[in-house]
């Protein structure tokens, strides 16, 4: 579910995070092939560590990680392109999946 569903959304809000900081006119590869070349080097490093290993702890790491990203990213771009983000729904989310 993780790397089938989740992970390509995300993967989508951080082409939109390269697209917004060059004018969309940058192409960041298929599978993020030039992600290290427009993302900022924290956030790169930080992007490779959606990438879980096998086991549940690692997994969920990468979850937390993962949902730090999307939702700074997708901040940064409602309030560039005029797009509804709901901070509360965010919230909730985060609360939920930080809790344990």
């Amino acid at each position: 579910m993780f790397t089938q569903n989740v992970h390509p959304e995300f993967m989508k809000m951080i082409r939109w995070y390269i697209g917004l900081k060059n004018n969309f006119s940058v192409n960041s590869g298929n599978y993020g092939k030039y992600f290290e070349k427009f993302l900022p080097n924290k956030m790169y490093r930080q992007f490779l560590k959606t990438y879980p290993g096998s086991n549940g702890k690692d997994i969920y790491s990468s979850l937390k990680i993962m949902c730090r990203l999307f939702d700074n990213a997708a901040k940064e771009i409602s309030d560039n392109l005029d797009f509804g983000y709901s901070l509360k729904e965010s919230e909730k989310v985060m609360r939920y999946i930080f809790k344990s």
